[in-house]
């Protein structure tokens, strides 16, 4: 379906480095030709799939027990506006529905602010109907959260209780040296420390960077001796974000 420039939703926009000067599994109905649910999987239910298959247009595996080992549950099911190209996961405009679907449902489930998102690892993924189903009608979206752990998923509580109140170390977003984002219980090198908006206007690499250098200070905690920041990526500036990440290190 063409490169997903926009759909690797957690990758790092960019980063600089300063000196410190449970569910019930469902099963979806049967659905007509012509349905644009057709195929649809179900709110609440949970799978099992490697961090890989996150960036693929499609996910094919069989939900499984909530209560067993699961790496993603299915967090809102979206029919896509008919004048949206499903075909072709790397339009903008597909994107962009699928960032202001799936976005609100993360946040939701967490049960926290769009802020206090960005500081934990949970992110989420997307996928489009298989070409059987799209030859069926179907026409949505799935949205699922998921929780990094370097270069493969973590498990899922199964109590469905992602952030309990407020940002814990265990899900608190970290970076190891190679700057992918790993638990804070696990060698690592970055620590989230807080946010930094970016005042309105045009997307600009310049902009963003002059910001973080003097507000990024203000996150970090005593210890810190270095930090470095996020970029937004143009994509999301495009969906509205405004937010640059601060991360520490002693």
């Amino acid at each position: 379906m063409g490169n997903r420039s926009w759909r690797a939703t957690t990758a790092l926009a960019a980063v600089l480095v300063a000196p410190l000067l449970a569910a019930v599994v469902g099963s979806a109905p049967a659905t007509a030709a012509g349905d644009p649910m057709a195929g649809a999987p179900v709110v609440g239910e949970c799978h099992f799939y490697d961090a890989e298959d996150r960036f693929a247009s499609t996910e094919r595996s069989a939900p499984v027990d909530c209560a067993a080992k699961h790496t993603a549950v299915v967090l809102a099911v979206s029919e896509v506006p008919s004048g949206v190209d499903i075909e072709d996961d790397s339009n903008l405009a597909l994107n962009r529905f699928a960032s202001r679907t799936c976005s609100p449902a993360l946040t939701d489930a967490l049960d926290v602010s769009h802020n206090r998102a960005h500081l934990v690892r949970y992110t989420y993924s997307w996928f489009v109907p298989t070409a059987a189903q799209l030859a069926q009608g179907a026409r949505w979206i799935r949205c699922d959260i998921n929780r990094l752990d370097g270069r493969k998923l973590d498990k899922l509580p199964a109590n469905g209780l992602y952030v309990d109140g407020f940002v814990q170390s265990w899900n608190r977003r970290c970076l190891s040296s190679r700057l992918l984002v790993v638990s804070c219980l696990r060698p690592h090198t970055w620590t989230a420390r807080g946010l930094i908006t970016v005042p309105d206007g045009r997307w600009s690499v310049d902009a963003q960077d002059a910001r973080a250098r003097s507000r990024c200070r203000g996150t970090l905690q005593r210890k810190d001796r270095r930090y470095l920041w996020v970029r937004i990526s143009e994509f999301s500036w495009s969906v509205g974000e405004r937010h640059v990440v601060c991360f520490g290190a002693d």
